[in-house]
């Protein structure tokens, strides 16, 4: 009896030394995808296939749209609807005309609702027409599963995408160099009211993941934060999108990391960091700071942290096990003798 209680005893100290390996903490968003940005290779997803609110990523379908119907350099004049956006980042000055290249810089840099609508209305004259090319659009790059409604993103009935459509709409906005160009932006000074005014580049992870390229975060109340992600290493470039997360720039980076060490990518690009846009006030697509007790999986500086491996030994349950050991050993010779 004695002995199968000392057998016990050994045996969960064994336990306490080698505990199993805990389950990876898994992304916080309703839906999510990490897919190769050339082959659209799937490297890890969760319900990617369930239409959600896509927020501000819509307004990457309306870029590829506009620079698929207007040149850079054509002008575009601000109206009433464009200058009194909802819930806009800027404050577009009313018969105002800016370039296209200028606008375009508005809507993917400060997420200006009041930018896609100008653009929308100077090809299609309003909104709804405007909404026909994006689905158009999205068809024919086989983003079969979105339904858009609003150039800007906002809220609106029968306005969905999935993770996995926009995922490809983001592949398909980095293969434009115009628009790759301009989401791998930090800030872009423009002619204003009483002066040049810059706009800022509001994607948190473009500032804080080495390699990062872009592409696109957004946020309403019924979306949630929301991000489209891309990062290179070497010659490989990674898209991740996350919907709907209390931490998406820390899933997004979670994302990518995991996938790139699954394609033994784990060594940091040297020389390329994430370019570092100043904060603005009253971000509308900037995503809240993650909540307390989230296991991150980034350093203060981008950098991927090397995870330690829960299975090592512990100090601590080496010193059980030996003292338990050596009791045992001595209670059995004190019994033979």
């Amino acid at each position: 009896m004695r002995f199968a209680a000392r057998l016990f005893v050994v045996v969960f100290a064994l336990i306490l030394l080698f505990p199993a390996p805990a389950d990876a903490v898994q992304p916080h968003g309703l839906s999510w995808i990490v897919e190769d940005g050339s082959s659209g290779a799937v490297l890890g997803e969760h319900d990617a296939d369930i239409p959600r609110p896509p927020a501000s990523l819509a307004k990457m379908i309306t870029a590829l749209v506009v620079v698929e119907h207007m040149h850079l350099d054509d002008f575009v004049t601000i109206s009433s609807r464009a200058a009194h956006a909802e819930a806009d980042r800027l404050a577009w000055p009313l018969g105002m005309t800016f370039t296209v290249d200028q606008v375009l810089h508005g809507m993917l840099l400060e997420s200006s609702n009041g930018a896609a609508i100008a653009l929308a209305e100077r090809i299609s004259g309003s909104q709804p027409a405007f909404a026909v090319l994006m689905n158009e659009k999205a068809r024919q790059i086989g983003a079969a599963n979105s339904h858009f409604v609003t150039p800007n993103g906002l809220d609106a009935p029968g306005q969905g995408s999935t993770a996995r459509d926009l995922a490809l709409i983001a592949r398909t906005l980095l293969r434009d160099e115009t628009l790759a160009r301009i989401v791998h932006t930090a800030s872009y000074d423009v002619p204003w009211l009483g002066g040049p005014a810059t706009f800022h580049n509001s994607n948190r992870f473009l500032a804080s993941y080495p390699g990062s390229i872009g592409v696109k975060p957004g946020f309403t109340q019924k979306a949630g934060n929301c991000l489209a992600a891309a990062a290179t290493r070497g010659d490989r470039t990674l898209v991740a999108v996350v919907l709907n997360s209390t931490t998406v720039t820390e899933d997004a980076t979670q994302l990518i990391n995991e996938a790139f060490a699954k394609l033994n990518l784990t060594q940091a690009p040297v020389g390329e960091t994430g370019v570092s846009p100043s904060p603005v006030a009253s971000q509308i697509d900037e995503e809240p700071a993650p909540t307390t007790g989230y296991a991150m999986t980034t350093q203060a500086s981008g950098e991927p942290v090397k995870i330690a491996d829960s299975r090592r030994p512990s100090i601590g349950g080496t010193f059980i096990v030996l003292t338990v050991c050596g009791i045992v050993f001595r209670r059995r010779r004190m019994l033979r003798t």
